[in-house]
C-alpha cells in the first residue's frame, strides 16, 4: 500500500493565507495604538478600553499562529516574506506580553473599569505583584 502524502487542502491554505496578514496587522496596530494612546492627555483611554483592546489583540494573534503551524512548508519556500511576518509576530507577541503584565489580575475588578488606564498603570507594584486595588 503506497504511503499517502499529507497535505493541507487548498481551501484551508487559501483561507489561512488570506486571513493571516490582516489579522496580524490588526493585532499589531491595536496594541501599538493603545500604548501610544495611554499617556496622551492623561485619561483619553480608559481601563475598560485597554482590556477590550488586549482581548481583541489576543484573538487576532491566533490566526497567524495557526498559519505558522499548519503552513510550515509554505513559509520555507517564501523565506523573505516569512521573515517579515515573523518579525511582525514578534512585535505582536512583545506587545501582548507587556499588555498582559499590566492587565494581569485587574480586569476582574469592577471598581477600576471606569478609571483612566494611566491611573491604574501608575502603581506598577500592585499590578505586577497581583495584589488587588483597594
Amino acid at each position: 500500500m503506497p504511503k499517502q502524502k499529507r497535505s493541507v487542502p487548498k481551501v484551508v491554505r487559501s483561507s489561512l493565507l488570506g486571513l493571516r496578514d490582516p489579522q496580524l496587522l490588526v493585532g499589531c496596530s491595536m496594541i501599538l495604538t493603545a500604548f501610544i494612546k495611554i499617556p496622551y492627555k492623561s485619561g483619553d483611554m480608559g481601563w475598560y478600553h485597554l482590556v477590550v483592546v488586549s482581548d481583541i489583540a489576543w484573538l487576532s494573534s491566533n490566526v497567524p499562529l495557526l498559519a505558522i503551524i499548519i503552513l510550515r512548508s509554505y513559509f520555507y519556500k517564501k523565506a523573505f516574506w516569512g521573515k517579515v511576518r515573523y518579525g511582525a509576530m514578534i512585535i505582536l507577541a512583545l506587545g501582548l506580553i507587556v499588555d498582559s503584565v499590566f492587565i494581569g489580575d485587574k480586569d476582574s475588578n469592577d471598581k477600576i473599569l471606569g478609571c483612566p488606564a494611566l491611573c491604574v498603570i501608575a502603581d506598577p507594584l500592585s499590578v505586577i505583584s497581583g495584589v488587588p486595588s483597594k
